[in-house]
């Protein structure tokens, strides 16, 4: 009774700001939650059910982001090591014309797989700057995995990196693409109606 009445004196304020009256608010400097006058006993307006409802979307959206990071950088290498195999039999059977067709079926999937996820993390969902941030780090560290291995050789031991990371790989350009897509999702305006989230 008493949390129905102070929300109902709660949203009576609301109704009066054209008079210039209004409820004092105060935020939380963590959650930034809205913490309103200590006269008004209520939970605050982000504490609904479909609030709860857009934090699992957000957190679900983030999920399927993250997975598709990942299933993209897998989708690479197995490229690398196609295309690597076709290669070596094609030393042996000197069809070009085959290994070009087959590297181009290869360099398709990976262009479709880099389409689907840009649609998805920029357009689809509302833009997560976590996502955003781990896509930006984890495309530079990559990208340039091979060349800090290089210039820190002599400081750090050897990982191993330039065995399967050469600059022509197809896991090379996946993380340049995603560390642009990172950067993109930080710097472009939020759409009108969208909502931000972390």
């Amino acid at each position: 009774m008493a949390l129905a009445s102070n929300t109902r004196r709660l949203l009576e304020q609301e109704k009066v700001l054209d008079s210039g009256e209004s409820t004092h608010i105060e935020y939380h400097l963590l959650s930034w939650r809205e913490l309103y006058d200590k006269s008004i006993i209520t939970a605050d307006r982000y504490s609904s059910g479909e609030d709860q409802e857009n934090r699992k979307e957000c957190r679900m959206s983030q999920i399927v982001s993250f997975s598709g990071l990942v299933i993209t950088f897998v989708l690479a290498y197995g490229c690398d090591r196609w295309v690597e195999s076709l290669r070596a039999e094609m030393t042996g059977t000197f069809n070009i014309s085959s290994f070009l067709w087959q590297t181009g079926v290869a360099n398709l999937l990976l262009a479709i797989a880099l389409l689907l996820l840009t649609w998805y993390v920029i357009f689809w969902v509302n833009r997560s700057k976590l996502v955003s941030a781990v896509f930006l780090l984890v495309g530079l560290a990559v990208t340039f995995a091979t060349a800090m291995e290089m210039s820190f050789a002599s400081t750090l031991p050897p990982l191993g990196i330039v065995e399967f990371l050469t600059p022509n790989s197809h896991v090379v350009y996946v993380a340049a693409f995603i560390a642009a897509l990172g950067l993109a999702g930080l710097v472009l305006p939020m759409r009108a109606a969208s909502k931000k989230i972390v």
